[in-house]
């Protein structure tokens, strides 16, 4: 098992961009980020996980300005969540992405993935990455689906 908490703003994986001469590129903010990443995924693995991989990511957003301390404190308690923009699949986009070749051979082994973006006085992501385990409620679900008829 692996667990990574690191500091600063989280980046959405950004859109493709393109050239006048049609060449796709990834937007450096994005590009930077992803460097980030891979920098503390370095530094914390010393060869990539094999098999079928469980992510758990905790996304801490920054609280807002206009927050008021009862919404500061709303927000603490898990009782105001950050359901706006940018989208959570984003963000998971950008760290799935950089952990390849580092955390896992590819992000395809990643075969359950639990994300969670709350507001905190910390900003930035916790990241825990283990071999699978499914709970009781997952494999309900998975039995659900195998029974249904096509």
């Amino acid at each position: 098992m692996i667990e990574l908490v690191i500091p600063g703003e989280c980046v959405p994986k950004g859109r493709p961009r393109f050239t006048k001469a049609g060449h796709a590129y990834t937007p450096k903010k994005t590009r930077a980020y992803e460097a980030k990443l891979k920098l503390y995924f370095r530094r914390a693995v010393k060869e990539p996980m094999e098999g079928p991989l469980s992510v758990t990511l905790v996304i801490g957003r920054p609280f807002l300005k206009s927050f008021t301390k009862k919404k500061t404190a709303e927000a603490l308690n898990l009782d105001l969540w950050p359901i706006s923009r940018p989208d959570l699949d984003n963000y998971v986009k950008a760290v799935l992405d950089a952990g390849n070749g580092i955390l896992f051979a590819d992000d395809s082994q990643v075969c359950r993935l639990h994300v969670v973006k709350v507001y905190s006085p910390v900003v930035g992501i916790a990241l825990r990455l283990q071999e699978i385990e499914l709970s009781t409620q997952e494999l309900e679900l998975i039995n659900k689906l195998r029974e249904v008829d096509s």
